[in-house]
């Protein structure tokens, strides 16, 4: 018997757009914000979770079951239990954001101790991994790279970011049976929002293969597609063919993970995480690239076809799932316009062999493959040919795209001072150069990685140590302790002339490096 899943009602509240549907769950009312860490810059990134804690901070002691969480793309509150006092929650939440102006500099910086606890060992490090490899520090790139400088956001930062964002146009309610009688949420008025940043990938890592990421294996590419039942089962044919090949027959990884996100309209980015261990990272990524080229060639089979749409109808009648279809349904009305009609793919049958062919072979296109540290002799050009893939380099001028002679003889221009590491600092080898430019960071048998000063995003400076944590808008890091270099004064002089203030903060000795 075919298991229809419910649908979805749609209203406006107080001028705030309403979305319900009947779901044999626990009573459950959010109000969600249309904001997240992808809408959020560098300097300010960690600004949507302080305001999220300062808000909940006014809430009070609530009875049943609630929470809030900042997530890439939205703000959410919710509650659980019986309808009135759901209500009297989201009521409050309300209420707190109409008059957040009253929490105090005490009330901040509590809260900012808070998210401190809250990070744990994370707490003001930079991060590294696939989105910020593939966008930079900018929208989903946001989601690695943390939020470093979040003990320095302020104040006024925090209700200007409250203002921006945390209003009647851009928030929506939803529930999971109608809406309580008692309701009564009111907003501040809609204002003007700010232009939301494209998300699009750094320009040359739109295609092809990087090495050195802090995973073993990462597939990652858009899915563009105004057919929405043909991206979600696609998405669902890559993750089964991968899982079944992969793991079961040649038992190469335990597990695909990933990540989706809607990037527009019509488009969706996802990543393929793979698990392997570090001698079969090459053997891995050249089986699943077999397995997305085969299926961009000749598409899925009748029968993986089938089982992905069954999955689908099975998971529709889960009643979590149904939630949280309910939850991104009423985000994608607010962020993307899309008028709700069902809580998920409407007809995965539907969907041809052909359609996830012309699906995938057009994401072939913007395919970019990242590795961890591999083990294995092959070099770069050997590397291209065992993946079919170009290597994505960097941009013109970069001292990497540079030539060994072109390199040496811009390095020997007066203007460069090169820095050697002190004995027994574990850098034996290494070496710091700066430029009128940029600095770079030489180590041997790795390569190097340079910084141009005009393109920092982020630069944490610890007081005591002098330690600096810098990293670029896209998303290059690099850790320098001018104490462990000889001539550490001039390095130290020189950060302190070039970096932008801009795009300084102040941090405590953050420990051990995590780039």
């Amino acid at each position: 018997m075919r298991m229809t899943p419910p649908k979805l009602q749609t209203t406006t509240h107080q001028g705030i757009p309403l979305v319900w549907s009947d779901i044999r769950t626990t009573y459950t009312g959010t109000l969600a914000f249309a904001v997240g860490m992808r809408d959020e810059a560098p300097r300010n990134a960690g600004i949507s979770h302080l305001v999220e804690h300062l808000v909940m901070s006014q809430v009070g002691k609530v009875s049943i079951m609630h929470n809030a969480h900042t997530e890439d793309d939205r703000i959410s509150f919710w509650a659980q239990g019986p309808e009135a006092l759901v209500a009297d929650f989201l009521q409050r939440v309300a209420e707190s954001i109409r008059h957040l102006d009253r929490v105090t500099e005490d009330v901040v910086a509590e809260q900012r101790a808070v998210i401190s606890a809250e990070l744990g060992e994370g707490d003001e490090l930079t991060g590294s991994g696939p989105l910020l490899e593939r966008f930079g520090a900018h929208t989903l790139g946001m989601l690695d790279l943390g939020a470093p400088a979040h003990r320095s956001h302020t104040r006024e930062a925090a209700l200007a970011h409250a203002r921006t964002w945390l209003h009647s146009g851009n928030a929506v309610l939803s529930f999971t049976a109608e809406p309580p009688p008692t309701l009564d949420v009111t907003l501040p008025t809609a204002t003007p929002m700010p232009a939301r940043a494209v998300i699009e990938p750094l320009a040359y890592r739109r295609h092809g293969w990087i090495a050195g990421g802090m995973l073993p294996v990462v597939l990652s590419m858009t899915l563009d597609t105004s057919d929405s039942e043909a991206r979600f089962v696609s998405q669902g044919v890559l993750f089964r063919a991968m899982l079944d090949e992969l793991r079961t027959r040649l038992h190469l990884i335990y597990s695909v993970d990933g990540f989706a996100a809607r990037t527009g309209t019509d488009s969706a980015y996802i990543a393929l995480v793979l698990d392997p261990k570090q001698p079969d990272i090459v053997p891995t990524a050249q089986a699943a690239l077999a397995i997305l080229r085969s299926l961009a060639s000749d598409g899925p089979s009748a029968d993986l076809l089938a089982e992905v749409a069954t999955e689908s109808r099975h998971q529709s009648a889960n009643s979590e799932v149904q939630a949280s279809y309910l939850l991104d349904a009423a985000h994608n009305w607010v962020r993307y316009g899309s008028t709700p009609v069902g809580l998920d793919i409407e007809n995965p049958e539907s969907v041809t062999p052909e359609a996830v062919r012309k699906v995938l072979a057009d994401a072939l296109q913007t395919l970019l493959v990242s590795l961890g540290d591999v083990d294995t002799d092959l070099d770069v050009d050997g590397m291209s040919e065992a993946l079919g893939l170009p290597a994505a380099k960097e941009p013109e001028g970069h001292y990497a795209a540079m030539s060994g002679p072109a390199m040496f003889k811009a390095m020997m221009h007066p203007d460069v001072k090169v820095f050697d590491p002190k004995w027994f600092k574990g850098l034996k080898g290494s070496q710091l150069i700066l430029d009128p430019t940029r600095l770079m960071f030489i180590v041997p048998d790795q390569g190097l990685l340079e910084i141009d000063w005009s393109h920092l995003a982020l630069a944490g400076v610890c007081k005591d140590c002098g330690h600096w944590d810098l990293t670029d808008h896209d998303g290059r890091g690099l850790i320098i302790e001018p104490a462990n270099w000889r001539g550490g004064d001039s390095i130290a002089r020189a950060l302190h002339e070039k970096v932008p203030a801009g795009a300084r903060y102040q941090v405590n000795h953050p420990g051990p490096p995590a780039k």
